[in-house]
């Protein structure tokens, strides 16, 4: 369910998506709609519920999946997304809300405070509706924090522990390469063999790192690692302008390297001990910011697709 601002995020079960709306862009997909294609693809859903959603809503919505999705498959449940990233409002609220409640006096530590809490509140719901042995309760951090601040605040408060089943986190690689204007300075001048050189040698290597911080973290408290999404990060988020380096980025993730680098990837993230994997985009135009697409469009040809060939051929080539 997408959270596009804190003005038309659901809080109550009247304003939930609907099938009859006239569009699901602006409010998220219906429950409805979501399980319906859970069942019919036969793949288990995960469900976001929004950041300032009341207990009715929630406990209705379980109601809703337990009666609709087909028995054989599991239901992943996180509390909103992203929680911690300022550019969503669910982190103003979480911060407002952490900072009442006296759960810390550092902004940043009340809101994986607040998260913790309100994650508990929604999956112990859940656990009374919905049969526990097909839930998967999933907490979910940024991948280059350190996971001493971000997973041990929030798993360590209250019973936490005991109401989570998996941690996860978003394990891109090639953020910082747009992230500042310093950084957009010196990948703009760059040409698409030495970026591409530096997503090998720098950008891969850093991504494994926190990934295997990540999973170390999730050991000590018993729990696999997974990632809400991943992917390459090539986007400048700088704020400044730099045609250029869009251009260089939209010409990297073309490239046929590009699916080396996501074979590397991909098998980093499995002997960094990584569980299920979602890739942040199936399909959709570099121009669009972020270069997620795994597809540029749904008729690509898969030898035109590194980024979708190289997942292909990971997916086939497990169990």
């Amino acid at each position: 369910l997408g959270e596009s601002s804190e003005d038309i995020a659901a809080r109550r079960w009247n304003q939930r998506p609907a099938p009859q709306d006239a569009r699901w862009t602006i409010k998220g997909a219906p429950v409805e709609t979501m399980v319906a294609l859970s069942n019919r693809i036969h793949a288990d859903p995960w469900f976001t519920m929004p950041h300032a959603a009341d207990d009715d809503y929630v406990r209705r919505f379980a109601q809703a999946v337990k009666k609709s999705l087909d028995p054989k498959l599991k239901a992943y449940l996180e509390y909103s997304n992203e929680v911690w990233n300022t550019v969503y409002p669910q982190t103003a609220y979480a911060r407002k809300k952490g900072l009442a409640l006296g759960l810390s006096k550092d902004p940043d530590e009340a809101v994986l405070r607040f998260y913790a809490k309100r994650a508990v509140e929604i999956f112990s719901i859940w656990e009374e509706v919905f049969p526990k042995e097909r839930l998967v309760r999933v907490l979910a951090f940024q991948s280059d924090i350190s996971p001493e601040y971000a997973d041990e605040i929030a798993l360590s408060f209250g019973d936490t522990r005991n109401h989570v089943d998996a941690l996860a986190i978003g394990p891109y690689f090639g953020t910082d390469l747009g992230a500042d204007a310093a950084g957009v300075e010196r990948i703009r001048k760059m040409s698409l063999d030495e970026l591409m050189l530096e997503l090998e040698n720098s950008s891969l290597p850093k991504a494994k790192a926190q990934m295997l911080a990540h999973a170390a973290a999730a050991r000590k408290y018993g729990l696999p690692m997974i990632a809400y999404e991943g992917g390459q990060h090539l986007w400048n988020t700088s704020g400044q302008e730099a045609p250029e380096l869009d251009d260089l980025f939209y010409a990297a993730n073309r490239d046929p390297r590009m699916g080396a680098l996501y074979s590397r990837y991909l098998k980093d993230w499995a002997e960094a001990g990584g569980g299920l994997f979602i890739h942040l985009l199936d399909c959709g135009n570099f121009k669009n910011a972020g270069n997620w697409g795994a597809l540029e469009h749904l008729t690509q040809p898969r030898a035109e697709a590194p980024k979708f060939d190289a997942l292909q051929r990971f997916m086939e080539g497990r169990p």
